[in-house]
């Protein structure tokens, strides 16, 4: 029977791949007059400037070159440890979950939960937002493999469950998988192609966006489906994306990765949908895989919060495993 033997959750931003004396650049599209951000710990969405003049005296520290480089090379290290961790554990296969930011699901179709089972997908520097992005591709187009029969097997098990998803089975010539499976691919596996399924969850676009009860309850229900497929192979389940941004919530990053710690399904059904919604939504991606590996132990976490503005504007990255 497959086993999960791991479980790794880790944040995907463009940031990690930026040079540090660049992060400030990052700020100039949420400046920009008109541009409203989340103020996540209320949920409304004010201004860039309404952000800044509400920051405490205590963001400064935050926002210096020394703190910026510091907090990259913390990055970095734990990039490298997330690379050495996986190929210790040896998986076969690795199911992933990701979002997609009208990458590959536009606006005809936005789908809750989708699976893939296809054979192969391509990773390709297009010309779009994230795909152009050296973070997430390399300059050649690759090609990934991909088991299509387990893929197929989780869909069928979920939609057994009572859990409908939406399936695809081959990406349209000319594209590149979503930034979070390309990015996992690109920074952490490098030329270490472990064969994978993706499943996205559409954690950024209302109206269908679904709460952090239904994702953990999706992780559940893939973690069954794995255990109940009858090849024997190690299976890695992975989480790419979040935590806060792109305004950072500390506060609601250490609830989260707590909950998880703890097993705690009150506090992860209970996570507020108003503080979980712009880029802080992608922590859901993580709520899945904690449900998907929940009979291992989350035995450790690294929390870097990258400010890159005055205003709290930045990205809160996480690094974990489960084993």
């Amino acid at each position: 029977m497959a086993k999960i033997v791991l479980g790794i959750g880790t944040s995907h931003s463009p940031q990690l791949s930026t040079l540090p004396e660049k992060w400030p650049e990052g700020a100039d599209r949420f400046s920009r007059p008109g541009f409203e951000l989340y103020n996540v710990p209320s949920g409304e969405r004010i201004s860039f400037e309404e952000l800044e003049a509400r920051a405490t005296p205590a963001i400064d520290k935050e926002v210096t070159i020394d703190k910026f480089r510091a907090r990259y090379d913390e990055c970095q290290s734990n990039l490298a440890w997330l690379t050495d961790v996986i190929e210790k554990a040896r998986p076969d296969v690795l199911v992933m979950f990701g979002d997609d930011q009208k990458e590959l699901f536009l606006e005809e179709l936005l789908p809750t939960f989708s699976v893939f089972w296809g054979n192969e997908f391509p990773i390709i520097r297009g010309e779009g937002r994230l795909s152009a992005l050296p973070a997430y591709s390399w300059e050649q187009p690759r090609t990934i493999p991909a088991v299509g029969d387990l893929g197929r097997h989780i869909i069928e098990h979920l939609c057994a469950n009572d859990i409908d998803v939406s399936q695809s089975n081959r990406i349209e010539a000319g594209r590149s998988i979503s930034h979070p499976f390309a990015f996992v691919h690109r920074r952490i596996l490098g030329d270490n192609h472990i064969p994978t399924i993706p499943i996205w969850i559409n954690t950024y676009f209302a109206p269908n966006q679904p709460s952090s009860k239904r994702c953990y309850e999706l992780g559940r229900a893939v973690g069954a489906a794995i255990a109940d497929w009858p090849k024997d192979i190690r299976v890695g389940v992975v989480a790419s994306g979040g935590l806060s941004h792109f305004t950072i919530d500390e506060e609601l990053d250490r609830i989260m990765l707590k909950a998880m710690k703890d097993l705690d399904t009150k506090t992860i059904y209970g996570l507020p949908k108003k503080r979980m919604q712009a880029g802080t939504s992608e922590s859901n991606l993580w709520i899945a895989t904690a449900g998907a590996v929940e009979h291992l132990e989350m035995t450790e976490t690294r929390y870097v919060p990258c400010y890159r503005t005055r205003a709290g504007t930045g990205c809160a990255m996480g690094f974990a495993t489960w084993n």
